[in-house]
């Protein structure tokens, strides 16, 4: 009977990264979906499509937990989900080296360590620990996946099937999660599959048909939840069809493949550039001669299988759905090549370790002390990286909310672009309740099933705007303007706004007020200088946090807008200040460089042709 790794050396594993996530986790919640996922866990909701059920009922455990606020009680949960990632990771690499012959278990011991906490440490991992997102949680289950498999391949000969009935199980729940990544792991599990297969016939395979769909039963949470209305509840999956289109993300499956921006080439080369700024150089490269040696020999060629196409089909999926470059969500979703490139340097040194041995047996002592070092610098790299991926006090989300949300006008309606500014609103509610007067109307998802039969259940006013809207694809000025004159009406400028829409708007709480009887220059000039004053608080109370990258892009989207709006209207002095705000959050922008060059000469008067910024 080959060894195990002990339960308590497991626990060390995670328990020492937890540890760091928990001091390091966002108090004030994140950009992107954070919010949404927030909402979710406070009322039971439904986020974006593919619904993420698993995700909404561990998060709501969390959010009830008795400490501090609650982006950081379900931040707590990612923090949880990716040390059981990390310890199942020492587990499945423990295992591995097992497999591939490694008899010294205290070597093991050390270089399986030194793996999971590379992972660990990592700033793409990290920032999945620290922020309340779905991949962390992914990652545990596919740690405890991977592991299941390797013990099955480990102890082959005695033919017990346990293990691939809990990897079975497991698969369910991780497809009731993220169904894409989920999916990932069958390529991985197939040849392990084909043999038993082989032997056994398909009855040996029964069970693990049955296992996931007791795992995919966590689905039943749509539905039923969605028949409870919720705050959140994105799609309404209460039918069948609207059940189908939520969990088969159709929502989003126009934008993979030649539909995204650079070749595939280009994109699998960000994939690298994530799996280095991750890894590092020479864990990369080890994790190369790890597979060139785990593929050469017949003993130790299953086990590298298995984590090359682990690695294999995770960079080529991320790099098909594209959109890699200063996307934290990408890192997401490359979990599974951080910890095939984590075992396979591991293998690496494994091997050279056993090939020393057998050359100088005398060198047998300081080749574990090697492994016990490199065991310690992972671990000094979690120390070392604590407070660079920390988010402990990144309060910019909150800054930001302190003038799109908070200050807005009594029973104000704000159309919104930006899915960003929508799911911070759903988070930052579901947390404060502080502006319930406030109609948010989310136009990016107005297709959504359900989405404007639940908004004009609240509002029914809406209902010649969102009409005209869903027949037109744009916004009518006239019924902007008829709207506006019964409540306060903001729109967040986007490229998709119209720029016949400028002169009746004015900019008002990091939005633009929709003016009845339309703009005039005293209404211009006054709000451009309360805007400047408004842009002035918001930096002073950003600080340094204004440099955080997805921070850089939220101000890079407001003031490239802001120059837009006033180009276009002719106020050229302002349209050059919003793009000196701009160039001062992304001093690379190349749209704003373009339009600084345009803007340039100051003896020029009038509005600007802004046609050829505004970018599909």
């Amino acid at each position: 009977m080959p060894p195990f790794a002990p339960w308590s050396l497991t626990c060390l594993a995670g328990l020492v990264p937890l540890a760091y996530y928990l001091a390091t986790a966002s108090a004030h919640g994140h950009w992107l979906d954070a919010g949404e996922f927030v909402a979710a866990a406070r009322g039971l909701g439904i986020a974006h499509p593919p619904g993420q059920p698993l995700n909404a009922i561990v998060s709501a455990f969390f959010a009830r937990l008795p400490v501090g606020p609650l982006p950081f009680r379900v931040a707590v949960q990612s923090s949880v989900m990716a040390a059981v990632a990390v310890a199942f990771l020492f587990r499945a690499v423990f295992h591995t080296l097992v497999g591939i012959g490694e008899r010294d278990t205290r070597r093991a011991t050390a270089l399986a360590l030194a793996a999971a906490w590379l992972v660990a440490g990592g700033s793409g991992f990290w920032l999945q620990a620290v922020r309340p997102e779905v991949y962390a949680l992914e990652a545990a289950l596919s740690a405890i996946v991977l592991d299941a498999l390797i013990r099955f391949e480990l102890s082959e000969p005695s033919e017990d099937l346990r293990p691939l009935y809990v990897a079975a199980f497991v698969e369910g729940l991780g497809l009731a999660n993220h169904h894409f990544l989920a999916i990932l792991l069958l390529p991985v599990a197939a040849p392990t599959l084909g043999r038993v297969f082989a032997r056994r016939g398909f009855i040996a395979l029964f069970g693990m048909l049955v296992a996931p769909v007791i795992g995919l039963a966590t689905y039943a949470y749509l539905p039923i939840r969605a028949g409870q209305d919720p705050a959140l509840n994105l799609g309404d999956p209460s039918t069948i069809p609207r059940l189908f289109w939520v969990v088969s993300a159709q929502a989003f499956q126009k934008n993979t493949g030649m539909a995204v921006p650079l070749s595939f080439g280009e994109r699998v080369l960000d994939v690298v550039a994530g799996l280095l700024e991750t890894l590092g150089p020479a864990p990369l490269f080890l994790g190369v001669i790890g597979l060139y040696l785990t593929l050469r020999m017949t003993r130790t060629r299953r086990f590298g299988t298995l984590w090359m196409i682990a690695i294999v089909i995770c960079v080529s999926a991320r790099a098909w759905l594209g959109f890699v470059r200063g996307n934290p969500d990408a890192l997401g979703y490359l979990a599974l090549a951080f910890m095939g490139f984590a075992a396979l340097a591991a293998c690496a040194l494994a091997l050279s370790f056993q090939l020393i041995a057998q050359l100088w047996p005398r060198l047998h002592r300081p080749a574990r002390a090697l492994a016990y070092v490199c065991a310690a610098l992972t671990c000094l790299r979690l120390v070392s990286g604590a407070e660079a991926q920390s988010l402990a006090r990144f309060s910019a989300p909150d800054a930001v909310d302190e003038i799109t949300r908070r200050t807005l006008p009594v029973r104000a309606i704000v159309l919104a672009h930006n899915p960003g500014t929508i799911f911070r609103h759903y988070g930052a509610e579901a947390e404060e309740h502080l502006r319930p007067d406030v109609t948010l109307v989310p136009v990016p998802l107005l297709d959504y099933p359900g989405m404007v039969d639940a908004l004009l259940a609240r509002d029914p006013e809406l209902k010649p705007l969102l009409r005209g809207y869903l027949l037109d694809g744009s916004f009518s000025r006239a019924i902007l303007q008829s709207l506006a004159a019964e409540r306060p009406l903001l729109i967040e400028l986007d490229l998709r706004v119209a720029p016949d829409l400028f002169d009746t708007l004015v900019p008002e709480a990091g939005f633009y007020r929709v003016l009845p009887d339309g703009l005039t220059d005293a209404d211009e000039r006054s709000a451009a200088k309360a805007q400047t004053e408004t842009y002035a608080r918001l930096y002073a109370r950003l600080g340094e946090q204004r440099h955080e990258p997805q921070t850089q892009n939220i101000l890079l989207y407001r003031h490239y807008n802001d120059a837009l709006y006033y180009a276009h209207l002719g106020y050229r002095e302002a349209a050059r200040g919003a793009v000196a705000l701009g160039l001062e959050a992304q001093p690379e922008a190349q749209e704003l460089k373009k339009m600084q060059e345009a803007l340039a000469d100051t003896e020029l008067k009038g509005p600007l042709d802004i046609r050829p910024f505004l970018l599909e």
